[in-house]
Order: structure tokens, then sequence, then C-alpha cells
């Protein structure tokens, strides 16, 4: 800014966003806060911004430095970032499983348990397809194979 208050004294000068009502201010004094409604990556950022990056597991122990550590949400709540505990992308992943709906229990599931144990029985003593079971159940065949192979539900025994 020119000493005058009027106009910039470079290009770069007045590129820089010094003169921007919101410059400089983060946190709950910037415009963009939102608070606890924020995305699941601003909520990444913002644990990276409080607790700095991970750089260990806590579940393994690993510190090998050419390893990707993570931020992983132990109660889902995204908001506070002491709810983060710092995990190698794969405990990372095995922790997240964990948590996944699997079966029956899954939003989106057309079978339960007992039809995939039925299903399995009648294809296996023979005179029925997997294209007529999922005709039957109302599924796509390739669910319908996947889930007589064991591909999925594979928890049903």
């Amino acid at each position: 800014m020119r000493e005058n208050g009027k106009g910039f004294c470079s290009r770069s000068c007045s590129k820089s966003g010094v003169n921007h009502p919101g410059f400089g201010k983060t946190g709950e004094s910037s415009f963009r806060w939102v608070g606890d409604k924020t995305s699941y990556a601003g909520a990444h950022r913002r644990v990276n911004r409080v607790r700095g990056k991970a750089d260990h597991c806590s579940v393994c122990g690993a510190t090998d430095p050419s390893l990707r550590y993570e931020w992983a949400s132990l109660t889902h709540d995204y908001a506070n970032p002491d709810d983060y505990a710092a995990m190698c992308k794969l405990c990372h992943r095995r922790f997240d499983a964990e948590s996944w709906a699997t079966g029956s229990k899954h939003h989106m599931a057309k079978l339960t348990e007992d039809i995939v144990r039925e299903c399995r029985v009648r294809y296996a003593a023979g005179g029925i397809t997997s294209v007529d079971l999922a005709s039957e159940f109302s599924v796509s065949q390739s669910a319908m194979w996947s889930a007589i192979h064991g591909v999925t539900w594979k928890h049903v025994a």
C-alpha cells in the first residue's frame, strides 16, 4: 500500500491480500469459521493444525519415518481435535473396518444371514443355479454368486 493509502506500490503487493478484511484472521475470528459444522477434510486440517502431523502409530508403536501416519477419529466426534489418535495407514484401515456394518446390518443389504445359509445349502445340493436363487431373492446374479461362494458374507458359516 502506498503511503497516502491509495493504490498499491506494486502488482505483487496488490495480490498479497493485506487489505482484505479477513487477512491474518484464523480460527473463530475468521469469516470462514463454521465451528462444529466443518467438513470431514476441514476437521482433519484442524487436527493437523492443533496437534501437528501424525508421526507414529499409537496402535502398533511404529515410528518409521518412511511410513504414512494419519489421524483416526476414535468416536466420530470430528469437531474435537482431542478425539483423534495417530495411526499408521494399515492400523487406521483395520480400525475403521471394525466399525463398518456388515451382513444384514448394512443399510443396503437385501439378503440376511439365514437366506445366505439356505442358498449355500440349496446350491451345494445341486439342481439350482445362482441365477435361479438370485431371481428368487431379488438380488443380482453376481451378488448371489458372491454370497454363495463366500466372496461376500464371509462371516456366515
